[in-house]
């Protein structure tokens, strides 16, 4: 099995101070503000991060935990407030957070950064391996535009699964290439058609 993490946000808890007068509160740059979280999921805690013993146990579970965001938007306390029931993901859930989590501070009233708090949930959770590619033979063509994006994608298999066309025509549908260009230099647009196979056979 694989490991793969997943961020989900709770809610924001800012500090008392940050929760006065809310009701005045009209606009994302109005005053007081609460706590609002800076860095990406995948900044915070990556796939790699995943304990190694907690992997060879596919060990898995939710973290629920609050954090104190001091004024300059950084971790001064984590503590867990839902265990996983497993303590290595737990203490590794904080540990990471305190590390890497940056805000945008809670403001006061006045528009001065105060503490706050912040509360979330970290899933660890095993993806469970692919299938073994099965033989097939498909055929892509789609149209590359001026801009270098991809139009007009189609794609014919067999024996391909509706899944296996659906993922096919999203691989296709999002690349993205340099254009094509005609004698002049200027940017062309072109139908394209690619032939793959995948063949399966006895290893040497």
């Amino acid at each position: 099995m694989y490991p793969l993490l997943l961020i989900i946000a709770l809610a924001a808890a800012p500090s008392a101070q940050a929760s006065q007068d809310t009701a005045a509160q009209v606009a994302s740059t109005s005053f007081p503000r609460g706590v609002r979280l800076l860095s990406k999921a995948g900044d915070l805690i990556r796939p790699e991060d995943y304990p190694a013993t907690a992997v060879a146990q596919q060990t898995e579970g939710a973290v629920g935990f609050t954090v104190q965001v001091d004024p300059n938007g950084r971790v001064s306390h984590c503590a867990v407030t839902t265990s996983s029931g497993n303590e290595e993901l737990d203490v590794t859930t904080c540990n990471l957070v305190t590390l890497r989590a940056m805000f945008d501070p809670a403001r006061d009233r006045k528009g001065r950064a105060i503490a706050s708090t912040y509360s979330t949930r970290v899933v660890w959770k095993m993806n469970d391996p692919r299938p073994a590619p099965e033989p097939m033979n498909f055929v892509s063509t789609f149209i590359l535009e001026t801009d270098g994006t991809v139009s007009d994608c189609k794609v014919e298999g067999s024996p391909m699964t509706a899944p296996q066309v659906a993922q096919a025509q999203e691989r296709c549908t999002k690349g993205e290439f340099l254009p094509y260009r005609d004698d002049r230099g200027q940017p062309v647009r072109r139908r394209v058609r690619a032939t793959q196979s995948v063949t399966v056979a006895p290893a040497e």
